[in-house]
């Protein structure tokens, strides 16, 4: 049995995937190990009793467990559980969370035999998780590190995933939150002790919810909004989420919160988003096909697990999934035509798999038993109709004699309703719902329907001016359609089993058309949200093997480039251009290697948090291979993102605002690489002055030491002079103006544009402090003692800063003339003339600064020594 090893790096941990077809399972006698999880009780006895782990203890070596079966997909339930039995740190942390999950249905219903109902909560967009995750924590020389299993139960795939690990789980955690399970195992650590207290052996379950809702994805907002957990429209998720099924969504899902750090990977993407939008016939006809093509994971479900009790529920679940079925496979060739014009190779590789005649063959198969006029439909009666009907004529006679007492009965309840309407004068029209059957309706605001209705009316019922009724005869009726009804799903079921067991065999090649189907339309909500932009904008990469350049695109996102540094012109933050009402001022990104730490001061309202958001979001975009809001992007690839914004304290677990804040940056320090991008906003705001000042400096400090990117806003002025203390430490700001109004009062004045150098004025809280009408006085003296605070601070400046800076404006414009040398063959020869040009400009401005400054001090020093 071939056994397929997909690798990927990605930025959470390292992940080995393991995959196997139900017809290798099915046709070859061969075996798939697995580790066994010791306490493997739950989870429906473990995958329904067909994978069954050999007990062994931990402190042994541990035995591997050996099944020949096809993987079987079985009934789940939302519960989300560990055993209480665990009781080492790794099962405390996965307990120790709360219990407001929002990314897994809660009120998803199950029907009788356990496969899911059609009718699901679509309150929350995101599609119900079908993951189970086994944790083992390791020993020895193992110790530290996680090992994780887990298994979407409709697919035949394994992902084994080990990496190191803190003492509280925090890597653990963002990998449960990208995985999302449903259940969760865990080892019995004591498994071998007896109990002292016999009312530990109750089942006792404790929800694992919100365990990894990492920092950086809720204040980044990648998933949810901050203001509502529920709303992921105002989210990376939400601007981005253009997809038709819920293989396409999960896949999206997975790319924001994990994206991948494999640049072939990303460049595929890319190129096939490109490809895309270079063909925009292509484009809309594959977007129509996708949108047509069903979801056929449930139907895998029918195929490998065949319910104990098959209730009328569950057939008319299987005849609609059915259905389904016939419907997407009637595309197949459609969308391998629309794939086959396209050369990315992403496209190429869903055209390999889309190019097996197995579908047709299934196809061909449900056409034996299956009318071809047979169809899916929105409608409740039409397709109670279409499962009544589906199946043809003269496979069985007990079928086609139910059918013909259904048709006869139907056109009898046509008769009763005529005759109603003949006899009481009312133009009643014939409803029919799931739940009633038929009935009588007619709209109250035709002043149709009497006050004092006939006695023959039973059942009136009055919504807004909709007003329903029946008859005792059509209630009879009823029953009859009902057990006839009954009667053609439990004929039609037998043939249905016959079908489904023959197309057992081929159930693999469903597999990838599912991963075909998630990918276009993953891809083709790439593009689309590309094209949601309304600007003209002329491409400057040609598709591969083409000579053909995208110079009619309407965009206003472009592709990046990966590179040593981030570089963005004109960057916008995504989620806040489509749906602020104001207009979004760009502002300009750029961390390289030898300016690898950016700090930012200025006053509050002016954007820095915005700012230091918008660049990890835009990271993010890149590396799921996303274009991006900015002119000619240049981005690092990262191997982690961490962010520390906000200011929250932790009621829960006797924290304070400052605990909470310096627990993130431990971690933060400790995980950290030198490909890693850092956002931290506002740091130690919720100490005094002296000691968040100094732990601001240290934390710094650290960073600066490192490779890793890192942003840094901070209202502590005097960290700007790590600006002249570290070469690779860059000062930009925020800045506000002061402008008269009519009035002849004072009015501040935002621009929201980054400039370079530190934050020098206006004082701008002094502004908001006027507003709450404190006494002029008060507010005059301390401006005054501030205007003098500010100046001996700037005439503290000495020669040896100055001649410092300026050393390091020689080598910042050497290593960009560099860097600008290498990317010269991906730009045009305008672009890199203005850059040169753009470059001249900063380094004289900041000569010019450092002469201005030093005319200054030598201006105020006989003042301030005549002072001391």
């Amino acid at each position: 049995m071939g056994i397929d090893i997909w690798t990927d790096g990605y930025i959470f941990g390292r992940a080995f995937t393991y995959t196997r077809t139900m017809s290798q399972a099915a046709n070859q006698d061969a075996d798939v190990q697995i580790i066994p999880i010791d306490g493997a009780t739950s989870i429906n006895e473990f995958l329904a009793g067909q994978l069954k782990p050999k007990r062994s203890s931990l402190q042994n070596t541990p035995q591997q467990s050996t099944f020949k079966t096809p993987l079987p997909v079985v009934p789940i339930t939302v519960k989300s559980a560990v055993s209480r039995s665990s009781s080492s740190a790794l099962s405390k942390s996965v307990r120790k969370v709360q219990s407001s999950r929002y990314d897994i249905y809660s009120s998803t219903k199950t029907v009788a035999g356990g496969l899911p109902s059609s009718t699901v909560n679509t309150t929350i967009r995101y599609e119900r998780s079908y993951v189970i995750v086994a944790i083992v924590e390791g020993r020895g020389l193992a110790k530290g590190e996680v090992g994780l299993a887990s298994m979407d139960i409709r697919h035949p795939e394994l992902c084994l995933t080990q990496f190191a690990d803190t003492a509280s789980y925090d890597r653990l955690h963002i990998k449960l939150q990208i995985l999302n399970p449903i259940e969760i195992l865990l080892p019995f650590v004591c498994g071998g002790s007896s109990l002292l207290h016999r009312g530990d052996s109750k089942h006792n379950f404790f929800a694992v919810v919100d365990s990894c809702n990492p920092t950086t994805a809720k204040s980044l907002e990648l998933m949810t909004s901050q203001k509502c957990v529920t709303d992921t429209e105002h989210s990376l998720f939400g601007v981005l989420n253009h997809t038709f099924t819920a293989g396409g969504q999960r896949l999206l899902r997975s790319s924001i919160l994990q994206p991948s750090t494999n640049a072939l990977n990303i460049n595929q993407r890319l190129d096939a988003v490109v490809e895309l939008l270079a063909n925009e016939p292509i484009f809309s006809a594959l977007r129509s096909i996708v949108s047509r093509m069903l979801d056929v994971d449930r139907l895998i479900t029918l195929c490998s697990h065949t319910p104990n009790n098959e209730t009328i529920k569950i057939i008319e679940f299987k005849m609609q999934q059915l259905l389904h079925l016939k419907h997407t496979l009637e595309y197949v060739d459609q969308l391998k035509e629309k794939i086959g014009l396209l050369k990315s190779p992403i496209f190429q590789n869903c055209f390999e798999m889309l190019n097996d005649t197995r579908f047709n063959d299934i196809l061909v198969k449900i056409y034996t038993v299956i009318n071809e006029d047979a169809r899916v439909s929105k409608s409740v009666l039409d397709m109670k109709m279409q499962k009544c009907f589906a199946v043809r004529s003269n496979l069985n006679g007990l079928l086609d004699l139910a059918r013909q007492t259904y048709s006869e009965l139907l056109i009898e309840i046509q008769r009763t309703c005529s005759a109603v309407v003949e006899e009481t004068g009312i133009p009643f029209g014939i409803g029919f719902t799931a739940d009633r059957g038929f009935f009588l309706k007619i709209y109250a605001n035709r002043n149709t329907f009497p006050k004092n209705p006939p006695p023959l009316l039973v059942n009136i019922s009055k919504r807004s001016n909709l007003v329903t009724c029946t008859t005792k005869g059509l209630i009879k009726l009823n029953d009859r359609v009902t057990e006839a009804k009954t009667e053609i799903m439990l004929m039609s079921n037998i043939v249905i089993t016959e079908l489904l067991a023959s197309i057992r065999g081929n159930i693999s090649c469903l597999f990838n058309l599912t991963d075909v189907i998630s990918k276009c339309d993953f891809i083709s909500s790439l593009a689309n949200n590309c094209l949601m932009a309304n600007s003209y904008f002329c491409a400057l990469f040609l598709i591969p093997d083409s000579n053909e350049c995208l110079d009619n695109a309407f965009l206003e996102m472009y592709r990046p480039i990966f590179g040593d540094s981030i570089a963005l012109q004109q960057c916008r933050h995504p989620i806040l251009e489509n749906f602020s009402a104001n207009p979004i001022i760009p502002n300009d990104v750029y961390i390289g290697p030898a300016a690898n730490f950016v700090l930012i001061t200025g006053p509050n309202m002016t954007g820095k948090s915005t700012y230091l958001k918008m660049v990890a979001v835009v990271q993010i975009m890149a590396q799921m291979g996303s274009f991006v809001p900015a002119s000619n992007p240049v981005v690092r690839i990262a191997d982690r993102i961490f962010t520390r914004a906000g200011q929250n304290d932790d009621m829960e677990n006797n924290k304070s605002a400052f605990q909470v804040e310096m627990n993130d940056v431990s971690y933060i320090l400790k995980n950290f690489t030198k490909n890693s991008l850092i956002i931290i906003d506002e740091l130690a705001r919720s100490t005094s002055a002296e000691e968040g000042y100094a732990l601001s400096h240290a934390i710094c400090e650290e960073f600066i030491a490192s490779q890793a990117f890192v942003i840094f806003s901070t209202h502590f002025l005097d960290l700007a002079n790590l600006d002249g203390l570290y070469s690779n430490v860059e000062n930009f700001c925020f800045s506000a103006q002061i402008a008269g109004n009519k009035d002849k009062e004072d009015k501040i004045v935002l621009n929201h544009h980054l400039k370079r150098g530190s934050y020098r004025g206006p004082l701008y809280g002094f502004e908001v402090a006027s507003l709450s009408k404190f006494p002029v006085e008060v507010i005059d003296r301390a401006r005054q003692l501030a205007m003098e605070i500010r100046a001996q601070r700037e005439a503290n400046a000495n020669h040896d800063d100055l001649e410092i800076r300026r050393k390091r404006a020689t080598q910042k414009l050497a290593f960009r003339l560099k860097q600008a040398k290498e990317n010269a063959r991906t730009v045009s020869k305008e672009v890199m003339i203005e850059h040169f040009r753009n470059l001249k400009a900063e380094y004289l401005n900041e000569i010019a600064e450092c002469d201005a400054l030093e005319k200054l001090v030598n201006d105020l020093s006989p003042n301030f020594n005549d002072i001391s």
